[in-house]
């Protein structure tokens, strides 16, 4: 009797690490299968035979704990595994994916409404976005004035073929978290060059022509000459490079103080009054001197082979030494609105922890654009707010204008960034 049980015990050993491999193999041949989430198979003692009670201790003698012996296993649970894997680029414009929870919402030829996270679509005859199985992908619709309905689902309809009209973005949603903790930026990053001289032998300043800028111990040679360019690459601002461009002496600016001033606007510096750090571009005792906004994710990285002069005599016109790196959490994102003409324009957004005021934290943002000279457009900063609780409170300088003359669509283009989804809380996990 005894050995029946250990043989029929075992044997549920083989049974449920025969359900273990067949979860296993599944894993296996879907491995290429869109949205397929892994399973597991997680096991449980099958049931317990009580050979003896126990008993608790005495004044005269200890306790003996009970006995049982277990009679196999079954499968507890069959789980599966909802983090999200990697995200394919395939090129096909009707193809999505959803980074983070979430399920597409589909409906069936029956009308059932189901649920998948396989974004593989393509447009049907009536220019609905469908999937592999037919079922006709469903959203929330909007209005004649492009408001969301968020009450009532709508096959979701591609017009293709068709003309509609465009409609500038009037509000950004802005959505995550900005962290409590960190260090408040104070200052931004500082990079000196070398002092420039005239061919007198004088201290460059401001007004000092382009074409009379001398390095010390060789004022023969000027570092630049009348129609010159200086294009300037692999320039960093926080973890983002920026684009190249090229400032023509002679047609951008003939000063040194036209080139700081070049300078500025394409690195996006914002010296309005309130911000902190000193931030500019400028010249000290005939040196160009930058500095950039607060926060490690507005700081520079420069070295004079970022500046490439046309001049043959002299290719590499600056030296430049780095004397103070940029402090501050922060980060960086960025967003596309559109024109009343429907064009698409990138928006960057950094961030810096301002303050840690005991009414809750302050950050502050900086925004801009680039244009298509690789010139920054600088769109203003301002400041979001939070509570002890990490609760949005307010926002300051988050009504957007930006400016689309010359391009055929309305201007000035405005939004508003709303912050109201956005919290400030810790990132540490209690």
């Amino acid at each position: 009797m005894g050995l029946t049980t250990a043989m029929y015990t075992g044997l549920t050993g083989l049974s449920v690490n025969q359900t273990r491999i067949d979860t296993i193999g599944n894993n296996i041949a879907n491995v290429n299968t869109h949205s397929f989430k892994e399973t597991r198979t997680l096991f449980q003692t099958q049931f317990s035979r009580l050979a003896s009670m126990g008993n608790g201790p005495s004044d005269t003698s200890g306790g003996v704990n009970p006995m049982q012996f277990g009679l196999g296993a079954v499968v507890g649970a069959n789980q599966r595994n909802f983090n999200p894997g990697s995200i394919e680029n395939t090129g096909i414009p009707s193809d999505l994916a959803i980074e983070g929870d979430g399920f597409f919402i589909v409906r069936d030829a029956e009308g059932r409404q189901l649920y998948t996270r396989d974004g593989a679509f393509s447009v049907d005859s009536d220019n609905r976005l469908v999937t592999v199985d037919g079922n006709v992908v469903r959203g929330f619709g909007v209005d004649e004035q492009f408001n969301i309905i968020p009450t009532v689902l709508e096959d979701i309809t591609i017009p293709l073929g068709t003309l509609s009209v465009a409609r500038a973005t009037e509000t950004v949603e802005m959505d995550g978290d900005l962290s409590a903790e960190g260090t408040i930026a104070t200052q931004g990053s500082v990079h000196r060059t070398q002092q420039f001289l005239t061919e007198a032998g004088a201290v460059a300043d401001a007004d000092t022509l382009l074409t009379d800028l001398r390095n010390a111990g060789d004022l023969a040679t000027p570092l630049f000459v009348d129609g010159d360019t200086i294009t300037i690459s692999g320039m960093t601002k926080g973890d983002r490079t920026l684009p190249s461009a090229t400032f023509t002496i002679g047609t951008d600016g003939s000063t040194l103080g036209d080139f700081a001033e070049w300078m500025s606007t394409y690195a996006g510096v914002q010296d309005v009054d309130g911000v902190p750090g000193d931030p500019g571009i400028v010249i000290e005792d005939g040196a160009l001197v930058f500095r950039s906004n607060a926060g490690e994710a507005n700081g520079f990285e420069i070295t004079g082979n970022d500046f490439v002069s046309s001049n043959a005599a002299v290719s590499l016109p600056f030296s430049i030494t780095a004397e103070q790196a940029a402090n501050g959490s922060g980060l960086f994102t960025s967003f596309t609105v559109y024109d009343s003409l429907g064009t698409p324009v990138v928006v960057t957004a950094s961030f810096a922890l301002e303050e840690t005021a005991a009414t809750g934290p302050i950050w502050r943002f900086y925004l801009e654009t680039t244009d298509e000279s690789g010139l920054a457009q600088s769109l203003g900063t301002g400041l979001v707010r939070f509570d002890t609780n990490g609760n949005y409170l307010s926002a300051e300088g988050n009504q957007v204008s930006l400016d689309r003359s010359g391009t055929g669509a309305a201007s000035p283009m405005q939004f508003t960034l709303d912050f109201s989804q956005v919290h400030g809380l810790s990132t540490q996990v209690s």
